[in-house]
């Protein structure tokens, strides 16, 4: 038994309930009211920002990198967290539908980002990287961190450690060890449980993110739901949902 196939890529805290909450660091209202605007220069020219259609002064603005495109640095925030908060984490320039191949990421942007919504930012997309199939979450809910599996091809690991915190794990059934029970008899008991799971959900009307497959809980407000996960979904019929598409359900038009 030892920790080298199984390695930690970061601490990522997981839902231990259902929950409807998201990361805080994309609360545009939050990041707008936190910026704070370039040091006036008097007679600086001026330029139209193509996304608010407002004269600013040249020196307020972020250009694109790869391409000649320039916009206000609000308007710049703006379209980055309305991206990520879309779960789009590689972000094209705003006129890549012209055509234009320009990119915005963490690093070019760090002059203009929020230090934890950069580090956010980061994360996510190392993440993202990872096949889904390959990777997991430590078991423990007082660590959480994010692990893949390094065996060799052909190779079936069984039982490891978390490297971060160092308790056994399963990483077949992706589990506390469960010492006393092959995986099989394990994986019988699980599905039992399973379905009291699914039974409790449907008797207190739970739903699924269609994304991370979470299931959250809506105690108040409409039926637009952001899950832990960032993925943006009516509560009523399950659909994913665009802050760019009018969602035609019914019940949230009441």
């Amino acid at each position: 038994m030892g920790n080298k196939l199984c390695v930690t890529i970061k601490t990522k805290k997981k839902a231990t309930k259902p929950s409807s909450s998201s990361f805080t660091g994309l609360n545009l209202e939050t990041i707008l009211e936190s910026y704070v605007p370039p040091f006036n220069k008097n007679g600086a020219p001026v330029y139209n920002c193509q996304i608010c259609c407002e004269s600013k002064p040249i020196y307020d603005s972020f250009s694109v990198e790869g391409c000649s495109h320039f916009y206000c640095t609000k308007c710049t925030l703006k379209y980055i967290v309305s991206k990520l908060q879309d779960n789009v984490l590689n972000l094209m320039c705003p006129e890549s539908g012209t055509g234009c191949s320009g990119v915005l990421n963490p690093h070019y942007c760090k002059p203009i980002m929020p230090h934890s919504l950069l580090v956010w930012w980061e994360k996510e997309l190392c993440e993202s990287v990872i096949p889904e199939k390959e990777k997991f979450y430590c078991p423990f809910n007082d660590c959480s961190a994010l692990l893949f599996n390094e065996a060799e091809k052909g190779k079936v690991l069984r039982v490891s450690s978390c490297p971060h915190c160092k308790r056994t794990i399963c990483i077949q059934c992706k589990v506390p060890w469960h010492q006393e029970l092959s995986c099989d008899k394990f994986q019988r008991l699980k599905n039992k449980n399973d379905d009291l799971m699914l039974d409790l959900a449907k008797r207190r009307k739970w739903k699924r993110c269609p994304n991370c497959k979470h299931y959250v809980e809506k105690k108040t407000g409409c039926d637009d739901i952001t899950c832990r996960c960032l993925h943006r979904f009516c509560y009523n019929c399950g659909t994913s949902l665009s802050k760019h598409l009018n969602h035609d359900c019914y019940a949230m038009q009441e």
